[in-house]
């Protein structure tokens, strides 16, 4: 009796062992943006014994490893830690697709067919500008060119940097047929930049290749500043795309500046006039450039009283070290003096 439980143990393993046979990822669609990289893995656990010899159908044509279409397929085998079993993976890969490689992807191993449809799309943003004229709100959107019957998604999530929109005051969020609109509402230059759009829920989202629109503003210069005592000035620009700001003298472009500050929406560059002398005498004028055009100019008159200035606040300084190191002679004369009187008279 105490043998019958041993070979019955023995042979459990054996009896509960079933072949499997799956495609990750699981599912029975993927969706994906033109431009993403597509990848299956056909994943097959199996007798030692047993044969793996499997294949990869598109449409129920057969991938052969050459191929016209630029996919890849390779081979893994591992041994599983448990009897002699075998896990067989057949990878399918192509690092960008585009809608034509849309189709019922199916894996045949012997008499076992695992399959899934890919969905590929094309999905055009379109940008918006916040212009000089106030403006209660823009719209951006994402839509999808051309939508497959099969798309089995049509909500749009928003994203701005790692932070989710979500509608309230400051944005409202809809789908109109399969299109994703997201107004901002009392735009500014704050709100300037690239804002993400993914196909799918909040809690499903079908798509992770960045899909960006842009909201765009044409430079303008803010918080200008100039201290004459040191003739340095200092320079911000704002606007999207990101703006550059280049210096001249009188007409002369000035290669001497440097950026002290950057993000992706604002930039700040500083002038500094070094060994003043009457020859820097004139108008230097900061002008933001982008793709959108030039922004308005900011300029600063270095003249005659300017540098005078910088200079009578130079020499005062000095002058007063003068000074200063003139009365601590005198005073340590006194105390000289009183020191030899104490010597004497003790």
């Amino acid at each position: 009796m105490w043998m019958v439980k041993i070979i019955l143990v023995c042979l459990i393993p054996e009896l509960n062992w079933a072949a499997k046979l799956w495609i990750e990822p699981k599912g029975e669609d993927l969706v994906l943006v033109e431009g993403d990289k597509l990848r299956l893995d056909c994943k097959h656990e199996y007798k030692q014994h047993e044969s793996s010899e499997g294949m990869f159908k598109k449409d129920g044509k057969i991938i052969s490893v050459v191929n016209a279409n630029g996919y890849s397929i390779s081979l893994q085998k591992v041994k599983l830690n448990s009897g002699d079993g075998i896990s067989s993976t057949i990878t399918l890969s192509k690092d960008y697709v585009t809608v034509s490689d849309s189709g019922k992807f199916t894996c045949d191993i012997q008499t076992k067919s695992v399959s899934i449809s890919v969905i590929i799309i094309k999905v055009v943003p379109e940008d918006a500008e916040i212009t000089n004229k106030s403006s209660i709100y823009v719209e951006l959107s994402c839509g999808v060119q051309n939508p497959p019957e099969n798309l089995p998604f049509k909500q749009w999530t928003w994203l701005r940097g790692n932070q989710l929109l979500q509608n309230n005051e400051k944005y409202s969020i809809r789908t109109q047929s399969y299109d994703g609109i997201l107004r901002i509402k009392n735009p500014n230059p704050t709100d300037l930049g690239k804002y993400e759009c993914l196909l799918g829920e909040e809690d499903e989202i079908a798509t992770r290749k960045s899909t960006y629109t842009h909201l765009k503003g044409k430079p303008s210069i803010v918080h200008p500043t100039c201290d004459y005592n040191a003739l340095k000035c200092s320079c911000k620009a704002t606007g999207y795309p990101r703006p550059i700001i280049i210096w001249d003298e009188d007409g002369n472009e000035f290669t001497t500046s440097e950026i002290i500050d950057e993000s992706e929406i604002s930039i700040t560059s500083e002038l500094r006039i070094e060994n003043k002398k009457r020859s820097d005498y004139g108008t230097y004028t900061c002008t933001a450039y982008s793709d959108l055009g030039e922004g308005v100019k900011d300029s600063y008159e270095f003249g005659e009283s300017e540098l005078m200035l910088a200079q009578t606040v130079s020499s005062g300084v000095s002058c007063m070290h003068a000074i200063w190191n003139k009365r601590l002679l005198f005073i340590l004369l006194i105390l000289k003096t009183v020191c030899i009187y104490d010597v004497i008279c003790s």
